[in-house]
C-alpha cells in the first residue's frame, strides 16, 4: 500500500514540474521616464527573427499575447501611438558539458564528460517612446525549447504575462486611466 502511495506522489510531482516553464527573465527600464504619460501603443511588425518559411502562427500567438497583456494594463492600440512595441525571437544551439564518475572501476572511478546539446530560445520585447525614438523599457526571457513542445500558445501566454508583471513592477503602473479618442 505504501509503495502505491509513494508512486502516486512521484507521478503527481512529475506532472506538476513537467507543466512548469523554466526560463530566465531580465528587464531594464529608463529611470528618468514617467510611464504614466503613455496611453497608446502600436506593435511594430518586422521579421521578428523567425527563419524564412517559419510557422506564422507562432508570430500571431506572441502578438496576441502582448496585445492582451498591454490592454489589460489599460493601454489603447492606436495608429498614432505614444509607444511602439518591438519584439523578436532568437534561437541558439547551446552545449552544456557535464562531468560524472564511472563506477565500473570501483577504486579508480575515472571521470567522464558528457555534453548536452539543446536549443535555447529568447523573446525580446522593447518599448520605444515614439517622440524620442529611445528604448524606455526592455525585457528578455530565455529558456530551453523543444521542437516538439506541446501547447505552445499557452506557454507563450504564460511567459508574456510574466513579462508584463515585471513591467508593472518596474514602472509602478498597475492600471492606466485610458481615454476615448474623439
Amino acid at each position: 500500500m505504501r509503495a502505491i502511495y509513494f508512486i502516486l506522489i512521484i507521478i503527481c510531482f512529475g506532472t506538476i514540474f513537467s507543466c512548469s516553464i523554466n526560463y530566465d527573465l531580465i528587464t531594464h527600464r529608463n529611470e528618468e521616464v514617467d510611464f504614466r504619460r503613455y496611453k497608446t501603443y502600436a506593435i511594430v511588425h518586422d521579421d521578428h527573427g523567425f527563419e524564412l518559411n517559419s510557422d506564422t502562427i507562432h508570430k500571431h500567438h506572441i502578438d496576441a499575447a502582448i496585445k492582451k497583456e498591454f490592454e489589460r494594463i489599460g493601454y489603447v492600440e492606436s495608429n498614432y501611438p505614444d509607444l511602439h512595441i518591438f519584439w523578436f525571437v532568437k534561437v541558439d544551439t547551446k552545449l552544456e558539458p557535464g562531468l560524472y564518475n564511472t563506477y565500473y572501476q570501483r577504486w579508480r572511478s575515472p571521470k567522464a564528460i558528457e555534453v548536452h546539446e539543446y536549443q535555447e530560445g529568447a523573446l525580446v520585447i522593447d518599448l520605444v517612446d515614439t517622440d524620442s525614438g529611445e528604448v524606455i523599457w526592455h525585457a528578455k526571457v530565455k529558456g530551453e525549447i523543444d521542437e516538439k513542445m506541446k501547447d505552445v500558445q499557452t506557454k507563450v501566454k504564460k511567459v508574456v504575462k510574466e513579462i508584463f508583471k515585471s513591467y508593472k513592477a518596474d514602472t509602478g503602473i498597475d492600471k492606466i486611466e485610458s481615454y476615448v479618442f474623439k
